[in-house]
């Protein structure tokens, strides 16, 4: 294992093609996506200014499809996803809360 691969470093761009990045994100590691094997279009939606951070694991089968919202910071969650979309972040799902959210600050 390679420094780079767990500290946040490596290059995104050896994501799948159907992983969407919102701008100024930060993902520690690259095996958080070793379990992605979405074929949608997207498959993973990752919002603007989020954080994921280690031992987070995107399980997502074929016909699945994750979202996560803007802000959000993930520490650990394992997400399964076989059909139906998920989102993380925000109001829909409180697998994380976006940081101005987690302060009280709606």
């Amino acid at each position: 294992m390679e420094l780079d691969e767990i500290t946040g470093t490596w290059g995104y761009s050896s994501l799948p093609e159907n992983v969407r990045i919102g701008e100024n994100c930060y993902l520690e590691r690259n095996e958080s996506f070793a379990s992605f094997r979405s074929r949608r279009n997207p498959g993973l939606r990752i919002g603007d200014r989020a954080r994921v951070y280690t031992w987070t694991t995107f399980n997502v089968e074929p016909t699945g499809y994750i979202e996560v919202g803007d802000d959000s910071v993930l520490v650990g969650p394992v997400f399964m996803c076989a059909d139906s979309g998920k989102r993380a972040g925000g109001r829909p799902l409180t697998a994380s809360a976006p940081r101005d959210e987690a302060r009280g600050n709606r």
